[in-house]
């Protein structure tokens, strides 16, 4: 099995789906017997750039271990979702558990408000 690292960009119109998305990416690895390391429902986020004239996405980060197959598949059904603007699919080389930047920045902000 090998360890993944998976990026969603959610477009904001669909965000009140973002958890269901995240809920169903996160089912079909453990319905396959991978494993989920962290899943980070970081929010809705300004991009650094316009993505089809969208100023802000909505992210979801995953961390995986699971085999070919299942990320294949995993990627098709992204790839075919009308609801994700972007997806990155990184193979890594550990279990990544920590807390991501972005979460951490978020945190920080939530501290200060």
């Amino acid at each position: 099995m090998k360890h993944y690292e998976i990026i969603l960009l959610i477009h904001p119109s669909y965000s009140e789906q973002a958890d269901e998305i995240g809920k169903r990416c996160r089912s079909s690895v453990t319905d396959a017997k991978g494993i989920i390391h962290r899943y980070e429902n970081i929010g809705r986020l300004p991009l650094a750039y316009l993505i089809n004239s969208v100023r802000k996405a909505y992210f979801l980060l995953l961390n995986i271990e699971c085999d070919q197959e299942t990320h294949k598949a995993l990627v098709d059904v992204l790839k075919r979702n009308d609801a994700v603007m972007r997806h990155l699919v990184l193979k890594v080389d550990r279990a990544i558990t920590g807390l991501s930047a972005l979460m951490k920045r978020k945190q920080e902000e939530d501290k200060t408000k």
